[in-house]
């Protein structure tokens, strides 16, 4: 009889457990779709034509269900019984209606994750990586972490971080991803694989893109699947960052020539203390650009820009403008030269190495030390409103090199190659510019409202840069005739009489 009885108790007890196993089952399937969906808000895979999708294929059900038609439908099919007739099953209803795309956009995202995550494990095993007990590393999670990029998590399980790096190729053939990078995370014994679906170009040519290039616009560079742009409305600092030979000074030239090139309404102060060696052969005679090469030279215009800060500040509160844009719509560039020449454009001031000025050494006095940093850090708060903006390039940029307060503004940053972790984080906040391959030339992170993407930046050579701009070394056009206006016509007159609006 207790024998009976204890084969009753394990019946149950075996019952049970299946049947909370399959309503965990249903659970799974029914609500991680809708996580995958909230995650895809979050990170950027739910974009807009997934939405527009989304949309659409609740619109359509639920404007049938609304007329009536649905119920001939279901009719048709000979599945009237499993129409719904009570209050409460209908709405029922009508909400699986509006959540059912979602669901489906999810439930197809979170099929993939897991098939990714299978073909992952077959990989491991083709590429021998295991444990000497025979394991292969444990998975724990696979997320994107942004609309082109996704970390997959494991247990190491005492597999060796070269096991993995010298598997990637197995890895990205069997699984179908492209490897950024593998992370020891030593600590907790994991190892992080960054990869993404798309297979990120090594070279990128700055005038296979440039005619796409709208004006006001910059190019960062090419992602995984898109291009990715700014401009100095949106983002009206940038940092640039990284060690020597990454491609920062031809992500500048680039960045230079589009301002030039695409702008009439730009006028740039190009900060180059190696003697201008990198620059001045490049912009001499280019209309709308100044090259400083001296320290003194820097900081005078440093000097004049902060002038011209407070003078554009009070013709903007008198004028009753919110910031110079606002001006700008209201006022072409002509009229703009004929009444306010000193307002008439944007102001770009571009410095290669800017901790030069920050560092106090036999090139720069204390004196002038002090000055950049004052300057900087009011263009850096102000600068915006006024249409004046930074451009900031540099090797070390930690909190010596370069002034805290200034590199809180700066709202885009453009890491390459970092030396070390320090950099990296002091840059990013993480270890993605140490990550980045050596033997690729300008590719870099571009960190914007807390996104961060992997691009390869534009490769312009010198002397490709030279015949762009050439075009505008024989042309006198309106940047040099505001400098003989402000100098000749009306040098000591504040700006708020020259034009009222």
């Amino acid at each position: 009889m207790d024998s009976e009885k204890q084969s009753k108790d394990d019946l149950v007890w075996i019952r049970a457990k299946m049947t909370a196993l399959r309503l965990f089952a249903l659970m799974k399937v029914l609500f991680i779709p809708m996580f995958e969906v909230i995650r895809g808000v979050l990170v950027g895979t739910f974009g807009q034509t997934a939405a527009f999708l989304c949309l659409s294929g609740a619109a359509i059900p639920y404007v049938l269900h609304a007329i009536g038609t649905d119920v001939e439908l279901f009719q048709k099919v000979n599945l009237l019984a499993l129409y719904p007739k009570t209050t409460w099953l209908i709405r029922i209803y009508r909400i699986s209606i509006l959540i059912f795309p979602f669901w489906i956009w999810g439930f197809i995202k979170w099929l993939k994750s897991e098939i990714r995550k299978r073909k992952i494990k077959e990989a491991l095993e083709t590429a021998g990586i295991k444990t000497r007990l025979g394991k292969i590393p444990t998975l724990i999670s696979d997320a994107p972490v942004t609309p082109e990029t996704s970390v997959m998590t494991l247990y190491k399980n005492g597999t060796d971080l070269n096991a993995f790096k010298n598997g990637k190729a197995i890895i990205e053939s069997s699984a179908r991803i492209f490897v950024d990078v593998f992370r020891d995370n030593i600590v907790e014994g994991k190892i992080e694989i960054l990869y993404g679906l798309k297979k990120l170009e090594d070279l990128i040519v700055y005038e296979d893109c440039a005619p796409e290039i709208a004006p006001n616009s910059l190019l960062i560079g090419k992602g995984r699947g898109r291009y990715h742009y700014t401009n100095l409305e949106t983002h009206p600092h940038l940092l640039i960052a990284g060690v020597s030979g990454a491609g920062k000074s031809t992500f500048l030239r680039s960045i230079i020539t589009t301002l030039i090139r695409e702008n009439e309404d730009y006028r740039l102060y190009v900060v180059d203390l190696k003697g201008g060696m990198e620059f001045k052969p490049l912009l001499e005679g280019v209309s709308r650009t100044t090259v400083r090469a001296k320290t003194n030279e820097a900081i005078t215009t440093l000097k004049e820009l902060n002038e011209r800060l407070d003078s554009r500040m009070k013709f903007l509160e008198k004028n009753r403008h919110t910031d110079i844009a606002q001006y700008f719509k209201k006022a072409p560039l002509e009229e703009r030269i004929e009444k306010t020449p000193e307002i008439a454009f944007r102001e770009v001031v571009i410095v290669d190495e800017c901790s030069d000025l920050f560092l106090r050494g036999p090139h720069i006095t204390q004196e002038d030390m002090k000055t950049s940093r004052e300057v900087l850090s009011r263009i850096s708060r102000m600068g915006r409103a006024v249409g004046i903006h930074l451009i900031l390039a540099t090797q070390r940029p930690d909190a010596a090199a370069i002034d805290s307060q200034v590199k809180s503004n700066l709202s885009g940053v453009i890491a390459f190659r970092a030396a070390n972790l320090a950099t990296s984080m002091t840059i990013l906040g993480n270890a993605r510019a140490t990550d980045l391959p050596a033997e690729i030339k300008g590719r870099a992170i571009w960190k914007a409202d807390g996104e961060y993407f992997e691009v390869q930046t534009p490769h312009l050579s010198v002397e490709r840069a030279t015949s762009l701009l050439s075009q505008f070394k024989s042309e006198l056009i309106a940047a040099d005739r505001v400098t003989t206006s402000i100098q000749s016509e009306k040098p000591k007159k504040d700006l708020e009489d020259d034009y009222g609006m």
